[in-house]
């Protein structure tokens, strides 16, 4: 296993490593752990299958996250993008809202979806019997993260 094997339809290897944040402080965030990259591949996969039924195009901000980038964006120290199995979205013509609810009523399994700092959130276990299929929005408040789960 290794980066190229990431390459979708719609999404190339350097798609799942992209971070602004590591650009600006000059920091490799891509890694050849194959246990990652495993990860990774379920992320890929979901997300071709997200973009498939969406028929819109997906803009990735930000998946896997090397522990230093995590850190640097105010990542939780038990972020899922560290270990690849997380991803931050958004779709052109879908609002951040819109497009939580749009996966949900997909039926498409995740574990965590949610608005979370001007992107949509994702998260996948790589059994997908362990998904929790919640949706919703995250909020930063007083240095505390507000979970609400969509109605």
């Amino acid at each position: 296993m290794n980066k190229e094997s990431l390459r979708r339809k719609n999404f190339a290897p350097d798609d799942f490593f992209v971070s602004d944040k590591a650009k600006e402080l000059k920091i490799n965030n891509v890694t050849d752990n194959v246990n990652i990259l495993t990860c990774l591949n379920k992320v890929a996969d979901k997300l071709q299958e997200i973009r498939d039924k969406i028929n819109a195009p997906i803009t990735i901000n930000s998946a896997y996250r090397c522990p230093e980038v995590n850190k640097a964006v105010g990542g939780s120290p038990s972020s899922w993008h560290q270990q690849g199995l997380a991803v931050d979205i958004n779709a052109k013509g879908y609002t951040q809202d819109q497009l939580v609810k749009w996966i949900r009523d997909s039926k498409i399994s995740i574990d965590k979806c949610f608005v979370e700092r001007g992107c949509v959130h994702i998260q996948f276990n790589l059994n997908d019997e362990k998904n929790r299929n919640f949706f919703g929005t995250a909020e930063l408040v007083n240095g505390k993260w507000e979970v609400k789960q969509l109605a």
